[in-house]
């Protein structure tokens, strides 16, 4: 079959004067229209991996198959940020906290609790904050700002609350304060009725609101099985069928505040290609028409381009992908067998006969890897932070545990090791387990 993409971010006017006949009328169709965005707005975010994101597959697939078709689904790997919670503690008082996910990099996690007093410094220019001593605070910063929150974190200030005002709602006040480095610099967001009401009178003052506040926040990056969503309808023309013309539009969309993203324009996209779906069903097109709802929208069109990918790929790579997908499975079940079965203490002559302490270090060092990073990671940020006695003692200690890692890791046998480096390993053992459940699916 000849193949023709037609890649579109579809408005609504290709479907009245390109796909439906002249004698229909549009009335229904911008009903149809307006009524899917108003559900796709509805589902609060519609961002890759939130719960939005999962009613919005439902739909999709929902809306196809009332029309007859037949919706098929395939997945694939992204990382996108898990928000796990965030407030801020001012007395008894607790204050749920949004983040604003500015940076790409970074996610709008603290590590641990971070206690600072909090500051209202306006518009965070020179002279809003000229007699404050902002290092180690945490800031409260009008959202018509621009990029003056790196002035503050540049002074020492470790997280910004941004209040969002009825003047400052406008798409600029977001992407200007974009960040590309993987700075740890917190930040979050309300609007500045909500700030009155926890806050009270906001003033620029040189003392702080509150001497002592407590912000703590988690979020992680984690690895998504993403979807996209396709159908195909059959050209009527014998010979024009042969041919396929692919139909995209996405169905998810981007966020700067976590969970309170709506997304309607980003829903017309998507409400248009259901429309084409609803029009090509009742009047057969000549060629045959792919239609395909991506994701990771946000994400450098993840999804469009695993799907352009896939179209274009050979099928001697196909074949050649799926038998080392075979090996990797095959590899993953002897691992998972081998690490379920094992019991400590370990036994020295059932090494010899089977190369088990090879086989364990293989099943183990993904895994391992991925501790050290980590350690590598919380070393990188506590030197990067004010050196005080508590932080140079958990340097020293997260310094040893990285390396009896390491040391875990050159182990040639694992009958023998020292008690510090067997209590790491069984440690691991069971994300390695949860690893391989995973591979073998």
């Amino acid at each position: 079959m000849k193949k023709i993409l037609f890649f579109l971010g579809i408005v609504f006017c290709l479907v009245v004067h390109i796909f439906v006949p002249a004698h229909a009328g549009t009335d229904a169709s911008e009903d149809s229209l307006h009524r899917t965005i108003d559900t796709l707005s509805s589902f609060g975010s519609r961002t890759t991996g939130s719960v939005g994101y999962e009613k919005a597959v439902e739909f999709v697939e929902q809306k196809l198959q009332s029309l007859g078709l037949d919706p098929q689904t395939y997945f694939y790997e992204l990382p996108i940020r898990r928000f796990l919670g965030a407030e801020l503690r001012i007395k008894d008082q607790k204050i749920p906290l949004v983040p604003f996910t500015n940076n790409a990099i970074t996610p709008e996690a603290t590590d641990g609790i971070l206690s600072a007093p909090l500051f209202y410094v306006g518009k965070g220019q020179l002279r809003d904050i000229d007699g404050k001593d902002i290092k180690n605070s945490i800031v409260l910063i009008d959202f018509d700002s621009g990029r003056n929150w790196q002035l503050l974190a540049s002074l020492g200030a470790k997280a910004a609350i941004f209040l969002q005002g009825d003047d400052s709602q406008s798409r600029i006040f977001f992407t200007e304060k974009q960040e590309l480095t993987p700075l740890q610099f917190p930040c979050f967001w309300m609007t500045k009725k909500q700030a009155a009401q926890f806050f009270g009178p906001l003033a620029n003052q040189d003392t702080p609101l509150f001497a002592q506040a407590e912000l703590q926040s988690r979020c992680i990056w984690e690895n998504y099985q993403a979807q996209n969503i396709y159908a195909k309808i059959d050209g009527v023309d014998p010979q024009l069928k042969k041919e396929l013309l692919i139909i995209e539009a996405f169905f998810d969309n981007e966020a700067f505040v976590t969970g309170n993203s709506p997304g309607a324009d980003a829903a017309v996209s998507i409400a248009t290609l259901l429309e084409i779906a609803r029009t090509l069903t009742t009047n057969p097109p000549q060629r045959s028409v792919m239609l395909v709802a991506t994701s990771g929208q946000a994400q450098t069109l993840s999804g469009m381009r695993d799907m352009m990918w896939s179209t274009n790929i050979r099928s001697k790579d196909l074949r050649d992908e799926k038998r080392n997908l075979q090996k990797k499975r095959a590899r993953g079940k002897a691992n998972l067998d081998l690490l379920q079965g094992l019991h400590f203490p370990l036994n020295k002559e059932s090494n010899k006969e089977s190369n088990r302490d090879e086989q364990i270090a293989a099943a183990v060092k993904h895994s391992l890897d991925q501790e050290i990073d980590q350690v590598s990671r919380r070393l990188m940020q506590l030197r990067l932070g004010t050196q005080t006695d508590a932080v140079q003692q958990s340097i020293k200690e997260n310094a040893q545990q990285r390396l009896i890692y390491r040391r875990l890791g050159w182990a040639d046998s694992f009958d023998n090791l020292p008690p510090a480096e067997t209590a790491l390993l069984l440690k691991i053992i069971p994300s390695a387990i949860v690893r391989h459940e995973r591979l073998v699916q």
